[in-house]
């Protein structure tokens, strides 16, 4: 994943709860459950050909299981494939753990094999 690319976009965080975007004024809070939207992770099983939308059963989902992390924290991953229905996005659902700390920004990463992508995000923990 070159984050030079002239396709490369962040990628979009979705709170399960309110369907909302994460951003500074909705920030993630543990316990919750996320999906990362983002392109450029890699090999998928089944194999989707580049501009072939992305099947739903049986889900094309990533051949090499990504790592996540939020300020350091592994966050657990529940999802990691390319979004049924769309074309060319993938998603990584994970659940926020409780010992996530707070922060006004915190590194959000998602790695695939040697390609990683980093977002900044608000989290706070009461």
């Amino acid at each position: 994943m070159r984050c030079d690319s002239p396709r490369r976009r962040l990628p979009t965080i979705i709170r399960h709860d309110d369907g909302q975007p994460v951003d500074f004024t909705n920030p993630i809070h543990p316990n919750q459950t996320l999906s990362i939207y983002l392109d450029g992770l890699g090999p998928t099983v089944p194999v989707v050909p580049p501009g072939v939308v992305s099947p739903s059963n049986p889900p094309a989902l990533l051949a090499t299981a990504p790592t996540v992390t939020l300020g350091g924290v592994n966050l657990p991953v529940t999802f990691a494939g390319l979004d049924p229905g769309q074309v060319g996005v993938y998603r990584v659902d994970v659940t926020v753990p409780y010992n996530v700390a707070s922060a006004a920004q915190a590194a959000l990463v998602v790695t695939a094999g040697t390609a990683s992508t980093t977002v900044q995000v608000r989290v706070v923990n009461p």
